[in-house]
């Protein structure tokens, strides 16, 4: 509880307050106290995850979506996804934002390995508290963990100091990689615009990307022996 006033209201009772079920003097609180007011926001925006997840449960991963995308399923499978996708306007709309960053790239010839090399990271609902800890100035409310095979990569996005713009800071982790080494790489940034950023991976794993807005973003976190993608990013403050 962070109100401090001796009037402090329960946090049942801001609960009912986003449901609109709380009664005015509860509603004439939050509106006096800055602290319940950034309280209540907090709560609203875990509902809305929660809301999320849970309506998205029987939905296909972003890593099955992509692969539809890109044709790399079974007819079996692929079926099961193209039924989803026809009753599903919220997969359905991932697909489409998936071709268009498709469609986005430069049309260039890849040998067969470079299309292996890719992967498609599936979002985590929980993200790992190790990953969290190494995420510089992030809360566990504000993070998101995307996993591919060995491969976690968390991100949050904050507010630039300019007040305009979003900052992403963001943690590579591979299980599978030489504890005694160093984690090389970079990573890609591409927008909807088609505007693209690009920032290096630091030896501890950690990236930054300045400069962007609100939106839509694939992210390609190149380590070299292989491309992890998350698809379809949204950036918020």
């Amino acid at each position: 509880m962070s109100c401090r006033r001796p009037d402090a209201i329960a946090p049942e009772a801001l609960l009912a307050y986003l449901d609109g079920a709380a009664g005015p003097d509860v509603a004439q609180h939050v509106a006096d106290c800055a602290d319940c007011a950034a309280e209540s926001q907090g709560l609203a925006r875990a509902q809305r995850r929660l809301g999320e997840l849970l309506d998205r449960a029987a939905c296909p991963s972003a890593h099955e979506i992509g692969e539809y995308a890109l044709d790399l399923l079974g007819p079996e499978q692929r079926v099961g996804v193209a039924s989803h996708l026809l009753d599903c306007r919220r997969c359905a709309e991932e697909l489409r934002t998936l071709r268009g960053f498709l469609a986005a790239e430069p049309a260039t010839v890849q040998a067969p390995f470079e299309r292996l090399r890719r992967v498609v990271a599936s979002l985590l609902t929980t993200p790992r508290q190790a990953a969290l800890a190494g995420l510089r100035g992030t809360a566990d409310d504000a993070s998101r963990a995307y996993r591919a095979g060995s491969v976690t990569i968390t991100v949050s996005a904050a507010p630039a100091t300019d007040g305009h713009s979003l900052v992403l800071d963001g943690l590579v982790v591979d299980d599978a990689a030489d504890p005694t080494g160093s984690l090389a790489g970079e990573v890609r940034c591409l927008g909807t615009d088609g505007h693209s950023l690009v920032a290096p991976i630091d030896e501890l794993g950690n990236f930054s990307l300045e400069g962007l807005t609100t939106g839509h973003y694939r992210l390609d976190i190149d380590l070299g022996a292989q491309i992890v993608e998350i698809v379809d990013l949204l950036l918020e403050p």
